[in-house]
């Protein structure tokens, strides 16, 4: 039991962490970007690199004002997250695609001649102990929202700065003439819930969870339809040991929305039974935990980890054969476009399990030998292959990674650099 006890935890505390930026890190293709100077005396129009151009690649700004008409490169490859440009010409870009708060160009100032005048890395804008502070993700470091929210300050002296909301709801004074900073703590962050809710996670992160625990409670008695502050209120009661308490936290949320999910959180309105069901184990509660997985899976069909949780609760609870059922039933209900990510989910849920057979049986339903659709399934495929001892197959699809890598270019390098090791090792034996 205490194995799976330990995942389920990690794996709530990835969702939880993630409320709000589900998508942290699936970056949309950027497009064509145009801004304005306050006074509209400037046009700044920035262009990405075309899909498939080598990396890196640099993005194409071109500035019209009453000089006429400036063309340069950005510094930050693929497109810059945000842009400014003031009604002196000069061009601020916060951030890189992909990467956000991460490499030298955190921060930039152009000339209005296109000019590099200076550049920030995130430590140099707040400070080694501050950067080390913020939430991170596979690809970035999520150091304010996206876009960012801004506020154009001009001071007494006539040197503009531009105040950026930090992801714990300070404020970050950055000043355009030589980029230097003032962190300005924020001490009452208002009745905003969505204030609240990003002032409370950062506390979590300091593990201040008792005053994280106060600032949701808030955001429930202001909104009780806030269905992400329920779950973050009654993990930060967990964290401290109050399972008791997070419970009843719980519970009141199923008292408020009963057997229908809010329309656009059916995903974490399934989290919040299964982080229920952890709790009632943590209570010894088997029946309890049973009834609240079983509702769970109930609230998006194609959302697998609900389902793999149960699978993982019914196989602790040695009925093996039930938890077989959970899983087909699921991938035979699942919706057509989901069935290959779901497929390769249950293909994952045995290998972590002990049971590299029957993943290989899952995997091979929608491998496909004559291209990569999937590359984390193919991956999984090879390495399953391995474990069965399998090394000709193993060594095929490695192989068949490494052209697929190739040909995805310089930004595969790193998958691509450990496939051919692999090639290498199998070739040798």
């Amino acid at each position: 039991m205490q194995r799976h006890l330990l995942s389920l935890g990690i794996a709530m505390m990835a969702l939880l962490t993630f409320v709000g930026e589900a998508a942290a890190d699936e970056w949309i293709t950027p497009t064509t970007k145009e801004v304005r100077s306050v006074t509209g005396t400037y046009t700044l129009t920035v262009t990405p690199p075309r899909p498939g151009s080598p990396a890196p690649s640099y993005p194409i700004a071109i500035l019209k004002g009453p000089e006429g008409e400036t063309t340069f490169e950005l510094k930050t490859p693929w497109m810059a997250v945000d842009l400014f440009v003031f009604d002196d010409g000069r061009v601020l870009t916060l951030d890189q695609w992909h990467t956000l708060g991460l490499g030298d160009f955190v921060a930039v100032l152009y000339s209005v001649k296109g000019g590099l005048l200076w550049k920030k890395t995130l430590e140099e804008l707040l400070g080694e102990e501050l950067a080390g502070q913020v939430p991170r993700s596979v690809s970035s470091r999520w150091w304010r929202g996206v876009p960012a929210e801004t506020e154009l300050v001009v001071a007494v002296e006539g040197k503009l700065t531009l105040r950026i909301t930090l992801w714990n709801e300070d404020r970050l004074e950055l000043r355009i003439d030589d980029g230097s900073t003032t962190l300005v703590p924020v001490a009452d962050v208002g009745d905003d819930p969505e204030r609240l809710m990003r002032r409370a996670r950062a506390l979590k992160d300091e593990s201040k969870f008792g005053d994280a625990a106060v600032l949701l409670e808030k955001v429930v008695q202001i909104d009780p339809t806030q269905l992400d502050a329920y779950l973050e209120w009654a993990d930060a009661l967990e964290r401290q040991g109050e399972v008791a308490a997070a419970v009843k936290v719980l519970e009141q949320a199923l008292a408020q929305f009963g057997e229908q999910a809010p329309a656009d959180k059916t995903y974490n309105y399934a989290n919040l039974h299964v982080n229920l069901s952890k709790l009632y184990l943590a209570t010894g509660d088997k029946k309890g935990a049973r009834r609240a997985l079983e509702r769970g899976i109930a609230f998006e069909r194609n959302y697998d980890y609900p389902v793999l949780v149960y699978a993982g609760f019914l196989l602790d609870e040695g009925e093996k054969a039930e938890a077989d059922r959970v899983l087909e039933g699921f991938l035979a209900g699942a919706d057509e476009p989901y069935k290959g990510m779901v497929t390769r989910s249950i293909g994952d849920f045995y290998r972590s399990h002990q049971n590299p057979s029957k993943a290989k049986e899952f995997y091979l339903l929608v491998y496909d030998p004559a291209k990569v659709t999937d590359q984390f399934l193919t991956l999984s495929l090879a390495e399953v292959y391995e474990e069965l001892g399998e090394r000709d197959k193993a060594l095929a699809v490695w192989t068949q990674l490494v052209t697929y890598f190739e040909e995805m270019g310089p930004a595969f390098d790193f998958y691509l650099r450990q496939a051919r090791e692999h090639v290498e090792r199998l070739s040798a034996k």
